[in-house]
């Protein structure tokens, strides 16, 4: 071989060598420099668990996270569970959820909230730039944390609304949209991100305020549809099916309990015929029977219309957790090592519950005196 030539493949292995390494570490310190906040962490607690160490992974918006308490859900019925969720976590985001998801955990099975169908529906009558702006805010919780892959790329062209002040390469390389946070990540968030990242409560994300709610006296039940389902929503619904169908995979519909104002009332009608006529797997926890078995107090169980505290959401993962167990078989997943970690989880929790019902013992004091004031 030719000096010339050597120097040429020396050259040409150095420049692929470079570029190798630059990828590596664009896509390495992309999720890293994510955004502060619980909302942007969602994936790196995901990421975080044992391979195929999960049983159940909860996809959705605040809907399941302000519901859903992963040790409990372990410590009374046996299974291991994590959630994928952020706020107002858009619907057709689901199926690319499902797919990044499998690429670590084989999971038997996704239980997938779907309040955000009609909470979408609501949000997006008259879009404006506004509405488009936060649009896109709620993409970028979703998928700042995420791992560099094609499944990424998929959901942010899908996804995103191209404006002025979101251009699709800059959330494709997340290195130039985030590049600023170097400077504002606190220190010990640098820490936790370069650590393993393992959440002790399991990505816990419940709350102890409470405001009393005025208790329905009518439910959107599916008799009650005037209308439809819109076309749009029923194909986002049936994207789910499809998906869990090609992975082979079990899949639950859930709808969580919440005050349903007039603007959504209809929505959430049209979506409870809908599941009924499909006969998806579906649980709506407003259902009469669910509601009678659950027994959430709306004085005292919600921090506000659209969202259960940390009693109700107590309730909720009890029953919902049951519910499963009943419905869907859960294989044995843990070694030794893995459920000593899940008890901790629960040994946590049961500390931590502690001083959360101490907090909302308080707050339920002073929501019943500023009541009587009024």
């Amino acid at each position: 071989m030719s000096t010339t030539r050597k120097k040429v493949l020396k050259t040409v292995a150095s420049v692929l060598i470079f570029l190798f390494l630059l990828v590596t570490i664009i896509n390495f310190l992309g999720p890293l420099l994510r955004p502060e906040g619980q909302d942007f962490d969602g994936w790196h607690y995901f990421y975080a668990e044992d391979k195929n160490s999960l049983n159940a992974v909860m996809i959705g918006s605040s809907a399941i996270y302000r519901y859903w308490i992963p040790a409990q859900a372990y410590e009374e019925q046996g299974f291991t569970s994590c959630m994928i969720s952020q706020s107002c976590q858009n619907i057709k985001a689901v199926p690319y959820i499902m797919e990044e998801a499998l690429k670590s955990q084989d999971v038997d099975l996704f239980v997938v909230e779907i309040r955000q169908v009609v909470a979408d529906l609501v949000r997006n009558e008259n879009l404006t730039e506004e509405k488009i702006e936060k649009q896109n805010y709620y993409l970028s919780i979703l998928t700042s944390g995420m791992k560099q892959s094609k499944t990424r790329r998929k959901l942010i062209h899908e996804l995103l609304i191209q404006t002025e002040a979101d251009n699709e390469l800059e959330w494709q390389i997340p290195l130039l949209k985030y590049h600023e946070n170097v400077f504002e990540i606190s220190k010990n968030d640098w820490i936790d991100r370069f650590a393993t990242g393992k959440s002790i409560y399991k990505g816990l994300r419940v709350r102890t305020t409470v405001a009393s709610q005025e208790k329905p006296t009518i439910f959107p039940d599916a008799e009650n549809a005037t209308f439809p389902l819109p076309q749009k929503s029923r194909e986002y619904i049936d994207d789910i099916v499809k998906t869990a169908e090609k992975y082979g995979k079990k899949i639950l519909f859930v709808s969580t309990p919440y005050i349903c104002e007039e603007a959504r009332f209809p929505y959430q009608c049209a979506m409870n015929a809908y599941m009924a006529e499909k006969n998806y797997p579906y649980l709506n926890m407003e259902e009469k029977s669910v509601r009678e078995s659950v027994d959430l107090d709306y004085s005292i169980d919600f921090y506000n219309p659209h969202h259960v505290n940390f009693v109700g959401a107590e309730k909720i993962t009890a029953y919902l957790a049951e519910y499963m167990k009943e419905h869907y078989q859960f294989t044995d997943k843990l070694n030794e090592k893995q459920k000593k970690e899940w008890n901790n989880a629960v040994s946590a929790w049961d500390e931590k519950e502690i001083l959360y019902r101490q907090e909302w013992n308080e707050n339920c004091k002073q929501a019943a005196l500023a009541e009587a004031s009024e």
